[in-house]
């Protein structure tokens, strides 16, 4: 659509669809979709305000006995009734939040035998905290929150020690909290009060256990020093002698306190200092000088007296044996003096220098005794992917866990050390022997968490939210395949692949007379027939493509990495597999068959609706020759759309803009639930017209627009028109409630859009709470920030913002926390028929959930009956739009007689 809706006199957002409609004929409604009728009449309908008053008795009798508060909520969110109580819509969806955080905070495992009694005596203020703020969610610094993540931290540090008195003082003080808290009646004064008593309780843990881990830390700091240190040191003198001769007492040397004091030079200074390179040219010198081979130093001779006196002076304060030291200084004064002429004593023995090899780890060869290689090549990834912060929690024979933290991973050997609650240290392993842990499940890996509790606890309920609503959009309920739209959308992925890497085939097919079971047995028996034929596709074709229900009898199964021969030979199977199916009714058997038509990727075209016109040509075919075969798609039968049209499509653009042929219509927007104090108000849409005064199709005229990059000034024009066309109506704005339009992804990209706005507002004088914006889903996902830009902008001019067709694209709550819109519009896709389709009734369902849980309003379009209405009302709603409501009429038609 070229302009869309919203509220502005309320501030509540809308939009609707200027596609053309028809009157759809009343449908029968199947049990249980919308209907609103039920076995027995509740006694009573209760809201948000009658459950919260209910709250301190629910969780009495939870308390009683199960089920606990958490499921009492969930069953009165989803049941029809309970307990002779009927829950309105509003009230449902926030039963179902409260039940959704209990579930999350009591699944977490700092909640110990110790705090849960204090995490269940907050679920009372918890719930009603949510039942009566709209946007608790949103509010990160609401005492409740805070207190759920005190709770958290204090779960920290609580251990199982019975007769510690730290222990001891936390556990005496959980109760008195405990206590103070059943008594609060949900306080906001008393929720910080013992937030504030938590805080500083799990401070005081806190500071120990931070010293105790800055201890062990430091600690294990110098441990890995004088490793490396060594290591270093190792590798030197194998670098140097290894493979030579040297005199024997030069080993002794080493041995005796030569090599601690070579380590110790290393561990002060580093492998560059000058007396650690002094301490190596002392021991060259002394080599040579006793006929040692020689290595590659080139220090100039020092002269034996001197050499003696500096391996005295070195000794000194690394030799600590005594005898061993003068036995070693002796033999090297022999030496070194005889050198000089001073004695008679013999020359040095040489030995080869004992170079050190790489010895494999035991510790990882035991380790990976009995795991198969590529078993192995999977746990170690995971545990050299371990991080300090994370948690390793070790399960013991019993089934028992034992939570600990990595707070040190040794650059010399990758040993983990682990400290327990306390910050002591609790354990050390290797990586190997962390991953002989997790192979066998004696252990598991939690990353560090990035975020506190209650912030993991909203991201948690809206993921399940995406999840739910990202099945629903992408599958049928009947079937369990995906729906024409997911299956369309995987067909063009496949059509943008290089053709040249693999073949790729779609097999398009209809069930033949279909209509007679439907016509002969009725409804219930066709979808049985349609459920059997779906899982015969699971089984013929489920690990090889993708399968999809197009609605109706018509299913499509795309294949991937599939040759054209190979396809035919897959649906000729499945063609037979079908015929051979046994269905009777009425004692009486029916023949079942099936046409399938083959369509070739490559051959076919390189666009959808090309690809699609093939396959429909192709299963035409097919019927028209009786049906029951496989028919393969030839190129003779493409019908593919001249480029003439496009252009002429443009010239109409192009007319329409220079000769005044556009102009404006509008539709009522209608709030459902009138006591909600919402106003009406409606969308601005555009017309068209030829140069005979004839409507032209919108839809098109806005494709042509869009693709030859006129839509900017289309929707300029509409802008301007709308608001001088408002500011004319003066006297009567305050019964039309407000005015929105649509905005193209073209002028997103304006920059010079917002001026021209702010100048409308300031030359008309219409205030611009009476006008909205929208864009579509897509096209706003599509630039995140550019959307964001200009959303913020219009504004701070006091324009309010929907998002039109929302579920039609990934309807993520991350793109909904960067984009401030004011209302989420449900795609009228999924409301046309969701009286009758109870898959689209759950979209619909999850899509307000979404929008109220970001306390957003929402706009149903395409309502076109009374059992749409019905439906919308049941699921809370706020308002409708379609032919059910009002049909489209002229802007200037809302004031005449006024």
């Amino acid at each position: 659509s070229a302009a869309q809706s919203f509220a502005p006199a309320t501030g509540t957002p809308s939009a609707t669809d200027t596609r053309p409609r028809a009157e759809a004929p009343a449908t029968a409604v199947p049990s249980g979709i919308g209907t609103g009728s039920r076995a027995e009449a509740p006694e009573t309908v209760i809201g948000i305000s009658d459950l919260s008053r209910l709250l301190p008795q629910l969780h009495a009798d939870a308390l009683a006995g199960p089920p606990g508060l958490q499921e009492r909520l969930r069953q009165m969110a989803t049941a029809d009734t309970a307990g002779g109580l009927e829950l309105n819509p509003e009230a449902k969806e926030r039963a179902e939040f409260a039940g959704q955080l209990l579930d999350f905070l009591s699944s977490d495992y700092r909640f110990s035998e110790q705090t849960a009694p204090l995490l269940e005596a907050v679920q009372v203020p918890l719930v009603q905290a949510i039942l009566t703020d709209p946007g608790f969610f949103q509010h990160k610094d609401h005492p409740a929150l805070q207190l759920v993540d005190q709770l958290e931290h204090l779960g920290f540090f609580i251990t199982d020690e019975k007769d510690s008195a730290k222990q001891t003082h936390i556990r005496t003080s959980v109760e008195q909290l405990q206590a103070r808290l059943q008594r609060s009646e949900g306080d906001d004064r008393i929720l910080n009060e013992v937030s504030q008593a938590l805080s500083e309780l799990t401070s005081a843990q806190s500071r120990d256990y931070q010293l105790n881990v800055e201890r062990l830390v430091a600690t294990c700091t110098g441990q890995d020093r004088l490793q490396l240190s060594r290591t270093r040191v190792r590798k030197e003198l194998d670098r140097r002698y290894g493979g030579r001769r040297i005199p024997a007492v030069a080993i002794q040397l080493l041995d005796v306190g030569w090599r601690a004091l070579l380590e110790l030079a290393c561990l002060r200074d580093g492998e560059n200092a000058p007396e650690y390179r002094q301490y190596l040219s002392l021991f060259d010198n002394m080599g040579r000088q006793l006929g040692g081979d020689p290595c590659e130093s080139q220090a100039s001779p020092i002269k034996g007296g001197e050499l003696l006196a500096a391996f005295e002076e070195g000794l000194s304060s690394t030799a600590f044996d005594p005898l061993r030291r003068t036995q070693v200084l002796e033999r090297l004064k022999s030496g070194l003096l005889n050198l000089e002429g001073k004695t008679g004593t013999t020359a040095q023995e040489l030995v080869s220098f004992p170079a050190t090899t790489e010895v494999p780890e035991t510790a990882h060869l035991s380790a990976k005794k009995d795991i198969p290689e590529g078993a192995w090549q999977r746990v170690m990834e995971k545990a050299n992917s371990v991080e300090t912060g994370d948690r390793v929690d070790f399960v013991d024979e019993n089934g028992g866990r034992r939570p600990l933290r990595v707070v040190w991973i040794s650059d010399a050997d990758s040993k983990l050390t682990l400290v327990d609650q306390k910050g002591l240290k609790a354990k050390q392993l290797s990586q190997a022997e962390l991953a002989r842990c997790l192979h066998f499940r004696q252990a598991t890996t939690v990353p560090a968490e990035q975020s506190i509790l209650s912030e993991r606890a909203v991201e948690e309920m809206f993921k399940r939210m995406e999840d739910r609503l990202a099945h629903h959009t992408a599958h049928d309920s009947l079937t369990g395949l995906y729906n024409r739209r997911q299956f369309q959308s995987a067909l063009e992925q496949a059509l943008s692949k290089n053709r040249d890497s693999a073949s790729q085939v779609l097999c398009w097919m209809n069930l033949d007379n279909f209509a007679v079971f439907n016509d002969t047995c009725g409804y219930e028996v066709g979808d049985k027939l349609l459920v059997t034929v779906a899982g015969m596709l699971e089984q013929h074709f489920g690990e090889r493509g993708v399968l999809g229900h197009l609605g109706g009898d018509k299913f499509g199964v795309l294949l991937e990495d599939c040759s054209v021969q190979r396809g035919a030979n897959l649906a000729e199977t499945f063609r037979f597999a079908v015929e051979r199916v046994p269905f009777y009714w009425n004692g009486r058997s029916m023949p079942v068959s099936v046409s399938v038509a083959l369509v070739d990727l490559a051959e076919a075209s390189d666009s959808l609706a090309q690809l699609m016109q093939a396959a429909d040509a192709a299963l035409t075919a097919a019927k028209q020759a009786r049906g029951n075969q496989v028919y393969r798609y030839s190129a003779s039968d493409r019908s593919i759309r001249e480029q003439r049209e496009s252009m002429q499509w443009l010239l109409q653009v192009n007319q329409a803009l220079d000769h005044g042929r556009l102009k404006l219509r509008c539709q009522k927007i209608a709030p459902i639930d009138p006591g909600k104090g919402f106003l009406p108000h409606y969308e601005v849409l555009l017309g068209v017209t030829n140069e005979s005064g004839e409507s032209l199709h919108i839809g098109n005229f806005i494709s042509a627009a869009e693709k030859y990059y006129r839509m900017v000034q289309v929707d300029r024009w509409v802008v301007s028109t709308a608001i001088s066309w408002i500011a004319e109506q003066k006297p009567h704005l305050a019964g039309l409630g407000g005015f929105a339009i649509n905005l193209s992804g073209h002028t997103l990209d304006d920059e010079g859009f917002i001026a021209f706005v702010d100048e409308l507002f300031q030359k008309t004088r219409v205030p611009s709470g009476y006008i909205s914006f929208e864009v579509t889903e897509t096209v706003a996902i599509a630039n995140l920030e550019r959307a964001g830009r200009i959303i913020h902008a219009l504004k701070d001019l006091g324009c309010t913002f929907a998002l039109d067709d929302f579920g039609s694209g990934l309807s993520s709550y991350s793109y909904l926390k960067v984009l401030p819109v004011d209302c989420l519009k449900i795609d009228g896709a999924f409301v046309k028929d969701m009286h009758t389709d109870r898959n689209n009734y759950a979209v619909v369902k999850s899509i307000n959930e979404i929008a109220h849980f970001m306390g957003k309003r929402t706009i149903a379009e395409f309502v076109e009956n009374a059992e749409i209405l019905r439906c919308l009302e049941e699921i809370g709603v706020d308002y409708a739009q379609g032919y059910g409501i009002e049909k489209p009429r002229l802007l200037e038609e809302l004031t005449q007689g006024s």
